[in-house]
């Protein structure tokens, strides 16, 4: 079945920017995603975001788990991203996925984001790495994986950005674990709501 995840922190694997994908405006979305995105917000809202975040601990080289979102907000994500329906890939990714980018949702879910991360997230993950110098998220998004897509993972590759993170926002489906050869670590029996982070440049190719 299907699995989403929600990436941030992160730049394309060519450094370039990423894709602009063309979605609905504020002003062009649906009830059905007009609504969604208002339950979206209560939920996050309901979360308690600037609470500090869970314990935190580095799993295995380099790799840190931090709990962080509860899974009504990771469900709710899930479905604001769904009822937007702006799926779609960057033709010239050489590691194409199937994504939502948060900053193509009509509300102000990004920039959300962007402010939790850097007042919560960021504290947490200089107690691993002092010198992380927090310049904003480069993007963040929803991406789906379903066997229908024809498209059965990514394959190997490395981000280029000081830090990438990784959420899985649902569970219930076979495969799709997020998998660092290298550290011979993968997120299986990671919880919903909890970040994978890595350093993303040289040392942590994962798939």
């Amino acid at each position: 079945g299907r699995h989403c995840t929600l990436q941030g922190l992160r730049h394309r694997v060519d450094g370039r920017d990423p894709a602009v994908l063309v979605g609905p405006t504020s002003a062009e979305l649906g009830r059905v995603a007009e609504e969604a995105a208002t339950r979206f917000a209560a939920r996050w809202n309901a979360a308690g975001l600037e609470r500090p975040v869970g314990a935190h601990a580095m799993v295995a080289s380099e790799i840190v788990l931090v709990p962080w979102w509860e899974p009504d907000a990771c469900a709710a994500l899930v479905e604001v991203a769904e009822a937007t329906d702006a799926w779609g890939s960057d033709p010239d990714d050489p590691i194409p996925g199937v994504e939502v980018s948060l900053m193509t949702i009509g509300s102000d879910v990004f920039g959300a984001l962007e402010d939790a991360v850097g007042a919560v997230l960021v504290p947490a993950l200089r107690t691993h790495w002092p010198e992380f110098a927090w310049c904003g998220l480069h993007d963040a998004f929803v991406i789906r994986y379903e066997p229908s897509d024809g498209a059965r993972g990514l394959a190997l590759h490395h981000d280029v950005a000081q830090i990438s993170a990784s959420m899985r926002l649902v569970d219930g489906y076979d495969g799709g674990a997020l998998e660092f050869p290298r550290q011979a670590w993968d997120n299986t029996g990671v919880p919903v709501g909890t970040f994978s982070v890595w350093p993303s440049l040289v040392t942590h190719p994962h798939r």
